[in-house]
């Protein structure tokens, strides 16, 4: 077997694993929507980011990234300080 041939059928299987976690974070998604639970992702890696922000951010909302932990726990008070109002 060739190593092009390899790498072929490395792209397909990484492309076929990607689409199922994707099928995957719409269904949880979906689930945690019907509960009123936001989920929020943080400390996504860089090359993540840079492939597949667009898709993510389709599936997330644009404002459910965080750069730090941190900035998970202050946009939750600020949130739920807004709500309070």
């Amino acid at each position: 077997m060739s190593i092009m041939r390899v790498r072929r059928n490395r792209r397909r299987f990484v492309g076929a694993y990607n689409f199922s976690a994707a099928e995957t974070l719409r269904a949880i998604l979906g689930i945690l929507q019907e509960k009123g639970i936001r989920l929020v992702v943080a400390q996504v890696l860089e090359d993540v980011r840079e492939r597949g922000r667009y898709h993510l951010e389709q599936l997330f909302g644009e404002d459910a990234f965080c750069a730090t932990l941190q900035d998970v726990v202050k946009d939750y008070q600020k949130r739920k300080a807004e709500e309070a109002k």
